[in-house]
C-alpha cells in the first residue's frame, strides 16, 4: 500500500466550502496526516513517523533531565546517610546517572518504532571501532571508576603529581582536574593519573605532614636563649599544628655556628602552603633576634627548608 505524499495531502486541502467549520475541519485532517506521516520503514510493522520521533525527543529530553537530577539526590542522600566519601558518593552519582540515561533511551526508541534489531550491524562496526580507536576512552572511563571507589586521591586531596602540588578538583569520567596553588587548572587523564606514582599528602592522617626546617646561628649566641626564642615562635604561630608538637632539637656545632632542626606538622587543605610559612617564621626569628641584641650584622641567620615525605 502507497501512502500518499505530503504534496499530495496539501491537494486536497480544498479551500471551495468557506464555511469556518469545514475550514478547520479540512485542516486538521491535514495536520493529523502530517503527524502521523510515516518518514521510513525500518520493517513493515514499524514505521517511524514524524509524531514518534517527536515525542521519543520530548521524552528523552525529560528522561535525560530526571536522570540528571535524580542522580544528583541520590548522591546527597546516601552521603548524608551512610557518610560516603565525595569520591564514593560521585561513583554512585555517575553510575545511577547512566543507567537512569540508558532507560530513558529505551524507552525513546521504543516510542519512536525503533527495534534494537537495528542496531545489530551498527554495534558490530561500533564494536570494531571501540577496539581500535577508543581504547583510551574506555582506558581512561573504568580508571576514574577505580578512583572514584579504591581511592587512591579523594576530590579534596593535597597530592603532588610530575613534581606538580595541588588539590584535586574533581575526578570526572575521562580525566581528572587539579588545581595548583598559582590557581591553575591541570587536566591529568585518568589511566596516565593511576599509572604514576602520586604522593598524597592527605591521604592519611587527616592531612597531617611534617615538615622541618633548619636554622644556623653563632656560637656568640646564648643558645639557650635562641632555643627559648625558637619554642615560642613555633608555639605562638597559628599555621602550625600542636598536636603533635613542634621538636627542636640542635642538630650540629661546629665552625662556630649552632644549627637547630626544627620540625613541625602543618595541616593541608586549610594552611597556607609551606613556602608562605617558611617566610613567615623566617621574619619572625629576624625580628626576635634584633629585640634580643643577637649578632645579626656579622652572623646572619641561615634557613634552609627540609622536605620530609
Amino acid at each position: 500500500m502507497n501512502e500518499p505524499s505530503i504534496l499530495e495531502l496539501a491537494k486536497n486541502f480544498s479551500l471551495s466550502n468557506l464555511d469556518a467549520l469545514s475550514i478547520i475541519s479540512n485542516l486538521w485532517k491535514v495536520i493529523y496526516n502530517i503527524w502521523s506521516y510515516p518518514l521510513f520503514l525500518i520493517d513493515k510493522q514499524n514505521p517511524v513517523a514524524i509524531s514518534n520521533l517527536i515525542i521519543a525527543s520530548i521524552l528523552f529530553y525529560v528522561g535525560l533531565k530526571v536522570a540528571r537530577s535524580t542522580s544528583r539526590l541520590l548522591r546527597k542522600r546516601v552521603t548524608r546517610l551512610v557518610g560516603a566519601h565525595t569520591n564514593a558518593s560521585t561513583a554512585i552519582e555517575k553510575i545511577s546517572y547512566y543507567i537512569l540515561l540508558s532507560i530513558a533511551m529505551l524507552i525513546a526508541l521504543d516510542i519512536a518504532n525503533v527495534p534494537l534489531t537495528a542496531f545489530t550491524f551498527v554495534g558490530g562496526a561500533l564494536a570494531i571501532g571501540l577496539g581500535f580507536g577508543s581504547q583510551n576512552i574506555i582506558n581512561n572511563f573504568i580508571s576514574g571508576l577505580i578512583m572514584m571507589f579504591e581511592q587512591p586521591i579523594r576530590i579534596g586531596d593535597v597530592i603532588e603529581y610530575d613534581k606538580i602540588m595541588g588539590t584535586v578538583a574533581n575526578i570526572g569520567a575521562r580525566c581528572t582536574k587539579i588545581l595548583t596553588f598559582d590557581n591553575v587548572d591541570i587536566i591529568v587523564p585518568n589511566s596516565t593519573l593511576l599509572q604514576s606514582t602520586i604522593v598524597n599528602f592527605t591521604l592519611t592522617d587527616e592531612g597531617k605532614c611534617r615538615k622541618s626546617i633548619e636554622l644556623k646561628v653563632h656560637m656568640n649566641n646564648d643558645v639557650v636563649k635562641v632555643h627559648k626564642m625558637l619554642t615560642k615562635i613555633f608555639k605562638n604561630d597559628t599555621e602550625i599544628l600542636q598536636d603533635p608538637e613542634p621538636l627542636i632539637a640542635i642538630s650540629s656545632a661546629k665552625d662556630f655556628y649552632v644549627t637547630f632542626t626544627i620540625y613541625y606538622w602543618i595541616q593541608y587543605g586549610t594552611s597556607n602552603s609551606n613556602t608562605i610559612i617558611v617566610t613567615n617564621l623566617f621574619f619572625q626569628i629576624l625580628e626576635k633576634m634584633k629585640e634580643n641584641n643577637m649578632q645579626l650584622d656579622y652572623h646572619p641567620p641561615y634557613i634552609k627548608e627540609v622536605y620530609l615525605q
